[in-house]
């Protein structure tokens, strides 16, 4: 909600920039801007607390395909079904488009941490993988051109002089980012990933 709102915010107090951005279009009404947030949950306060112009639709999916999506502030409901393979992120279609350099940087990632923590699950989502143990996240990996944004999800990590804390960031629920650019990186990392792994065990 904080990062949506600084979005809003920036919005309304950078006009003149974005309408150079929409290409001469200036006919756009700042007044009547909407901010649509979709999720599978919020609070009573979040809801209390959105402007008037936000919209925050709930979303839940079914065993049966069906997804409805409920606005928590008019109690509209609106219903869609979908072909549950189709929503299945798979490692083909992270890999798609990219680089071959990048295809083995994430190849000998995984398969390292594979190997050495047998009982970590991997996750694929649309331009980035996660790593979970039980459930609960280790580290999400986002590709970028040439190399990898870690987001680690431990608390108080040794030796992360080489990171960023953005653990008080808003709109972030990671703890450390570590810019990954190849196989030399991996030592370094494994350190701080398995003290996030045995945090998470612990849990």
């Amino acid at each position: 909600m904080n990062q949506v709102q600084e979005y809003y915010d920036l919005v309304q107090n950078n006009k003149e920039c974005f309408l150079n951005r929409l290409e001469g279009k200036n006919d756009v009404d700042f007044d009547n801007v909407r901010v649509i947030l979709i999720g599978p949950e919020f609070n009573q306060e979040q809801v209390d607390e959105a402007e008037e112009n936000f919209e925050l639709w709930e979303v839940a999916l079914f065993d049966d395909g069906e997804v409805t999506y409920e606005n928590l502030k008019t109690g509209e409901i609106k219903s869609i079904n979908v072909n549950l393979e189709d929503l299945k992120h798979t490692e083909d279609l992270l890999l798609d488009d990219k680089s071959d350099e990048m295809k083995k940087l994430y190849h000998n990632l995984k398969d390292r941490i594979m190997d050495e923590f047998s009982d970590v699950e991997l996750r694929f989502q649309v331009d980035q993988f996660s790593f979970r143990i039980n459930g609960k996240l280790i580290c999400v990996v986002r590709f970028l051109k040439s190399s990898f944004s870690i987001f680690l999800f431990g608390k108080d990590l040794e030796n992360a002089d080489k990171t960023i804390d953005i653990s008080q960031s808003p709109g972030l629920n990671a703890d450390y980012k570590l810019k990954y650019s190849s196989d030399e990186d991996f030592d370094y990392f494994v350190d701080l990933f398995r003290q996030t792994y045995n945090q998470k065990v612990l849990e």
